[in-house]
């Protein structure tokens, strides 16, 4: 328990530092990089894009999408068992949305707890996903949520399963996810550790978002760009 609250809290440590983190889901068997949308800078998102399916998902507390008017996608009502995705959305003015830099854009105004309806247009490029403090523990979406609660503002994050190393044309493995980290030198947690870790009194205070700090091999360079 104690490795698990070291580890955990390590990569709190780097999410508040505005870093890319790896999280693994070991009931799912799958890894996916995460970052605070209220710091995803364009370096970050287009590493994020490359070594990923390069689907981008905005996970969201619930409060923020309604408040947001971005409603969920009408398949949510059709199919069981399905992620709880919203519509898919672009920042306005961020042109056609889909670069690295637009995506960003679009993550640090939902990020935002100034934003509104106003500042989105939909469809657009980064998928949103509901969350709820009844969805499955451990999630992949719920472990982001629960990042960025645990570092304050806005709990929104991004998030992008990670593919694999020796067949890229599928998902990395639990084990894939856990040595990209490791050769990436990026912190890396499990759904579940995070999930113990936000129901401890640690996980309850906030860990202050500065977007400042070392970085990892993959924006090692872009520095100025992540930062943006």
């Amino acid at each position: 328990m104690a490795d698990a609250r070291r580890i955990g809290t390590c990569v709190v440590e780097e999410f508040a530092d505005g870093k890319l983190v790896v999280v693994v889901d070991e009931h799912a068997d799958n890894g996916a990089l995460m970052v605070s949308a209220a710091s995803a800078g364009s370096s970050r998102i287009a590493a994020m894009v490359r070594v990923s399916t390069g689907f981008v998902v905005a996970a969201a507390e619930a409060s923020v999408l309604e408040r947001l008017r971005i409603p969920r996608s009408p398949a949510h009502d059709r199919l069981s068992g399905v992620p709880d995705f919203g519509i898919s959305v672009d920042g306005v003015g961020t042109g056609t949305g889909i670069s690295a830099h637009a995506r960003a854009e679009t993550l640090r105004r939902l990020g935002n707890p100034e934003a509104s309806a106003s500042d989105f247009v939909r469809p657009g490029h980064v998928m949103t996903q509901w969350v709820h403090d009844s969805g499955r523990p451990g999630g992949m979406a719920s472990a982001a949520v629960q990042l960025a609660r645990m570092i304050g503002g806005v709990p929104v994050a991004a998030y992008a399963h990670l593919v694999g190393l020796t067949d890229p044309t599928g998902l990395a493995s639990a084990a894939e996810a856990r040595s990209f980290g490791e050769l990436s030198g990026l912190e890396v947690a499990t759904t579940s550790e995070i999930s113990r870790l936000a129901s401890t009194d640690l996980g309850r205070s906030t860990v202050p978002l500065s977007g400042e700090g070392r970085s990892s091999h993959l924006d090692r360079g872009r520095r100025g760009a992540g930062a943006a």
